[in-house]
């Protein structure tokens, strides 16, 4: 029986937004690394290259714990690139007002 809970494109950005506090680079890369590791490893699909995602070479690296895990193994494909994207764009916004580290 599968227990997986579904998750939205939605729901998912509403996690992030929760998440952001006062570390917004921080959070939003401790939420891209699983997304592309969630695509990866585990998703019938590329990462997008302009993501610049190298994989750990020692594969799936996050927590089974981990809420994040749960959440984007609950995500449809399209929703889990579409919240990638979101992400990734976040990302560079932050990188231009040099808010990265």
């Amino acid at each position: 029986m599968n227990t997986t809970t579904t998750y939205s494109y939605k729901e998912a950005m509403q996690e992030v937004r929760a998440d952001l506090g006062s570390d917004p680079w921080g959070e939003t890369m401790g939420w891209l690394f699983p997304i592309a590791e969630e695509i990866h490893f585990k998703r019938d699909f590329e990462v997008p290259a302009d993501w610049y995602f190298r994989p750990s070479p020692f594969g799936y690296t996050i927590e089974e714990d981990d809420y994040r895990a749960g959440v984007l193994e609950g995500m449809n494909d399209a929703d889990l690139l579409k919240f990638g994207q979101t992400l990734h764009r976040y990302e560079l916004l932050l990188r231009r007002h040099d808010m990265n580290y």
